[in-house]
């Protein structure tokens, strides 16, 4: 699950555990979707009415916007 990166003020390592970060590079492994060029250059005219390029693949995306930071965290089970 992807959460704000305040979230670790309040992290409980007994609840959840931190799997990695929403970023440009996928270092983890965790990607959920890698966005095509015509959906990034979509993206763009659709926000601003002319040609351009928005780098959906750079940042965590929600609903086709770029979302600041997130930690990637799953929860802890007990076995």
């Amino acid at each position: 699950m992807g959460v704000p990166i305040t979230y670790l003020f309040k992290h409980c390592p007994e609840q959840f555990e931190i799997v990695g970060m929403c970023e440009n590079m996928d270092l983890y492994g965790l990607k959920t979707r890698v966005y095509t060029s015509d959906e990034c250059r979509n993206r763009y005219f659709e926000l601003f009415g002319k040609k351009g390029t928005y780098d959906l693949n750079a940042a965590g995306v929600v609903n086709g916007t770029k979302v600041y930071q997130r930690l990637l965290i799953r929860r802890v089970t007990k076995e």
